[in-house]
Formats: C-alpha cells, structure tokens, sequence
C-alpha cells in the first residue's frame, strides 16, 4: 500500500458518503482512477453500505425507555437553565416507577 492509498484510505467512508470537500473529492478521483486496490475498496464500502440499508429494521425504543430518557433530558436542561441564570438546581425527583 503507497503513501497516497493510505491517505485515500482515511477517506473511502466520507468520499462515498458524499462529504469530501470538492478540491478533496477530485483528488480522491484522480487516485482513484489508476488505483485498482483502492477503486475496489470504494466499490466494498459502496456495496456493505447498500446492504445494511437493504437489511436495516427500525426498531422503535419501549414507551418506558422513551418516557425515562425524555425526563433525563428535561432535567438537563432545567439544571443548565439554572446553571446559567445562578439559581440552585432543583431537588431530583423521581417520577413513579422510574
């Protein structure tokens, strides 16, 4: 492997993710272009990724689990307002069954 497929190497997920710059993607293409090794490494991420999306299930998390993290994230918040305007932290309070 030369020094410019390791450096293409760090980058095959945001290349075929979309996410290189112009001035990178258009590097990585002229690599690309007389790289077998690497051309086959794009074409390895672009299949696995098209597999997971294929075979991918939505699972919706338990109504509990939701409730629970909905509090936690309502207590975030209310100590950083009150972090933030100087007032004491409210007590924590457990909600039935939680």
């Amino acid at each position: 492997m030369t020094t410019n497929c390791r450096r293409a190497a760090k980058h095959i997920t945001a290349y075929v993710d979309g996410q290189l710059a112009p001035r990178h993607r258009a590097a990585m293409e002229r690599h690309l272009a007389r790289c077998e090794e690497c051309s086959r490494r794009v074409a390895e991420e672009r299949a696995t990724k098209s597999l997971v999306r294929r075979v991918h299930v939505a699972v919706a998390a338990p109504e509990r689990l939701r409730q629970q993290i909905n509090i936690m994230i309502a207590r975030e918040s209310m100590a950083r307002a009150a972090a933030r305007d100087g007032a004491q932290p409210l007590p924590r309070i457990n909600p039935a069954g939680a």
